[in-house]
């Protein structure tokens, strides 16, 4: 009976740990998503329970003492917790950055006002902002600005962030060639964004 006890527990949390997962890695460039510390409470519960019931099917008994089963899973499970935490926290960037990777070319500075293109109504770019809405708002399109002159552009959206956090940024620079997401509580890196679209001229997407 309590076997069964131990296989709903690693179904509940292996269900839990891969809505976390979905959760943090399909959703929109965020800068401290609180979401990913539930993983330090699943992960050594889930490997618990994993290795609760492989003891019992390679002993063919139940394990009766489980302090030192217990203090193995708390520390295996922070690693567990600590890698996903770490490689789901990195696919929003890269699911964007694959979306977006057309953005820069649909940019005509000739244009009277630049910020009118129509990457927004490609399907592909849809799909994604549909996808990912509670994050960018009811228009499927994030808030952004174009900051430009004769020479250069740089693309500006606004990433996610928690409540009270000053949120994050993501853009691109024409120069570089490169998109570029920063935590705004980072001020060093705030600054030196701040300071090189001084001078340029904007608009609004």
């Amino acid at each position: 009976m309590k076997l069964i006890k131990n296989w709903v527990l690693l179904i509940l949390y292996a269900l839990a740990t891969a809505y976390l997962f979905q959760n943090v890695a399909y959703s929109w460039p965020y800068a401290g998503d609180i979401q990913t510390l539930l993983f330090l409470l699943v992960g050594p519960a889930l490997v618990y329970q994993l290795l609760f019931i492989s003891y019992t099917f390679l002993f063919k008994s139940l394990l009766s003492k489980t302090f030192l089963l217990r203090i193995i899973s708390f520390f295996v499970g922070l690693g567990l917790a600590g890698s996903l935490m770490s490689y789901s926290s990195s696919l929003p960037m890269k699911r964007f950055e694959t979306v977006y990777q057309n953005m820069p070319s649909y940019i005509d500075l000739t244009k009277t006002n630049p910020c009118l293109i129509r990457f927004w109504q490609t399907d592909e770019v849809l799909n994604y902002n549909q996808t990912v809405n509670k994050f960018i708002g009811k228009n499927n399109k994030p808030i952004g600005r174009l900051w430009y002159n004769k020479l250069l552009f740089i693309i500006e959206l606004r990433g996610g962030g928690e409540i009270g956090t000053d949120g994050s940024t993501i853009f691109f620079n024409s120069t570089t060639k490169q998109w570029v997401f920063f935590d705004n509580e980072d001020k060093e890196k705030r600054t030196l964004f701040l300071s090189t679209i001084s001078s340029l001229k904007e608009c609004h997407f």
